[in-house]
């Protein structure tokens, strides 16, 4: 069994989101040592291209031994929301001290980048400082135990929860080791404490491996049983693998296509399973920082009061159709996806809606087209309203030179099917005491041509196989923390989600299919 046998003071040093062979280059933390699964907190700019670091020629090499398998062996740490909910699974209760992750970056728009969750000097630190009161809120719950025996039972029980998977033999040693010493100077339960210490701090409690055999010799490699169980339970529920889930790993069963369905659909089930696709809906629509999004106050009085309820309304229009109605894009599109008020109202101006801005999410989050960026040298900066004009007026008048249309050119003419919509998402019909105009184009897309506002741009849209692709693509990279950063990967994704590019399968039933394929269950193997 492969282990993240990395000492916590290596650890401390540098290990950020590994990649690759992550081989056995020592113990654990030494028993007491009192150390820490920190890392740099070096700023990097490693990931944008969808790989981490990893070798394009050892993916490219995995690919013709495997087209599915796109995903480099990475060692990853827990994003702040995981590690939340693995500590309360642990524990059985809320942590009677709380630990303050650090929120973690966005990344394409989403915060599951595995690139960028590392561990900072500062994260370390507070790690450190809260175990001792975390260690004696478990060992609060454990049964009475003096003997041996006892102890050891109830501490492999407690690493196997917090590792995911069973501790090896020297693992387990190690920890009753640091129990026996500290026995001999002090009661149990303090001894208990110190041990479940140990296993607090131990980085396979911080970080999940996605990593395979140790001994494999082929580039690509399957993901072990414990692995597979650790990373569909916190894909489909955000949460660590469930009694049921981990049996399954145990027994075999994960290793086939077929147990990982069963395993899924169980999961999608859950109340975890709700608060992923909540979280996929805000990052997906881009709500993250809605809260800090300011309106005019003497416009929209009661937009602060209201900002709460739209994002919730959001994430219940995407996941009540996603994991209710089993949904296809095209019931989601035709449903109001795009007139949901949190997306209209983020995606505008303090007072004025944005044409812009929601033309810019259409064309670059539902149809994954890049728009370049302005030249630095020109001016962005919208004139100040003007009472006779409307806002479209203004924005025509405002980008019609040829430069500024090089770009404006695939975003006005998408955003004006949303000119029906004020900039907190009401609809309204005047702008200014003028009509509101919502007629609009759609160009270098595969279902080109003219609508008129945002039920007729929607249902462009459900025709679309490249909205569908797109649709896929965010959520694999919300899903798997990696970027699809080159045409292979985006290939081998839209191969696996066929039905769904096709527009045969729904939302939900996509996610079963990658979760069945390769892409989920091998890793290239890449040295870095």
């Amino acid at each position: 069994m492969r282990t993240i046998t990395l000492g916590i003071t290596w650890l401390a040093l540098g290990l950020t989101a590994c990649k690759g062979d992550v081989s056995s280059p020592g113990a654990h933390a030494a028993p007491g040592s009192g150390g820490s699964a920190g890392a740099s907190g070096a700023t990097s700019t490693a990931g944008q291209g969808g790989t981490g670091g990893a070798s394009t020629a050892a993916l490219a090499a995995c690919a013709v031994e495997s087209p599915s398998t796109i995903i480099p062996a990475r060692v990853r740490r827990l994003s702040k929301s995981e590690f939340a909910q693995s500590l309360a699974q642990l524990l059985g209760a809320p942590p009677v001290v709380s630990v303050d992750f650090p929120v973690d970056p966005l990344s394409g728009g989403y915060d599951t980048n595995a690139n960028d969750l590392r561990v900072t000097s500062l994260l370390a630190n507070t790690l450190f400082d809260a175990v001792p009161a975390l260690a004696a809120q478990a060992v609060a719950t454990m049964a009475p135990c003096d003997a041996s025996a006892c102890a050891a039972q109830l501490l492999s029980d407690f690493a196997s929860r917090a590792y995911r998977r069973a501790p090896s033999a020297q693992e387990l040693s190690e920890i009753v080791g640091v129990y026996t010493a500290a026995r001999a100077a002090s009661d149990a339960p303090t001894a208990l404490t110190r041990a479940v210490s140990v296993i607090l701090q131990s980085p396979d409690f911080l970080y999940s491996t996605e990593l395979g055999a140790p001994d494999a010799t082929s580039k690509v490699v399957q993901l072990l049983p414990h692995e597979l169980a650790t990373q569909l339970a916190f894909l489909v529920t955000g949460m660590p693998p469930d009694t049921e889930l981990s049996a399954a790993a145990a027994s075999g069963a994960l290793n086939s296509p077929d147990g990982r369905e069963t395993q899924a659909r169980r999961l999608l089930k859950t109340a975890g399973a709700r608060a992923v696709w909540n979280t996929f809906a805000t990052e997906w629509f881009e709500l993250a920082e809605i809260d800090k999004l300011e309106k005019d106050g003497a416009a929209f009085p009661d937009w602060k009061s209201a900002r709460p309820k739209l994002v919730r309304d959001a994430q219940s229009f995407v996941t009540g159709h996603v994991l209710d109605q089993n949904a296809t894009l095209t019931d989601l599109l035709n449903a109001g996806l795009l007139t949901q008020p949190a997306f209209l109202a983020k995606h505008a101006q303090s007072l004025d809606d944005s044409p812009v801005q929601r033309g810019h999410f259409v064309r670059t989050r539902m149809l994954c087209q890049d728009i370049p960026p302005p030249p630095q040298t020109l001016k962005i900066t919208l004139p100040p309203p003007d009472p006779s004009l409307t806002t479209r007026e203004r924005i025509v008048a405002h980008t019609a030179s040829e430069t500024c249309q090089v770009c404006h050119a695939l975003m006005n003419p998408i955003g004006f099917a949303f000119e029906g919509f004020d900039a907190m998402g009401r609809p309204r019909t005047t702008d200014n005491g003028k009509p509101v105009d919502t007629t609009g184009a759609l160009t270098g897309t595969d279902v080109d041509g003219t609508f008129n506002g945002p039920s007729e741009l929607a249902a462009k849209l459900a025709q679309s196989a490249s909205a569908r692709e797109c649709f896929a693509r965010q959520w694999f990279q919300f899903a798997s923390g990696m970027p699809l950063g080159n045409d292979a990967a985006r290939a081998a994704l839209a191969k696996e989600a066929d039905a769904f590019v096709k527009g045969s399968q729904s939302v939900a039933d996509m996610t079963i299919s990658l979760l069945r394929s390769d892409l989920f269950s091998t890793r290239c193997r890449v040295e870095n």
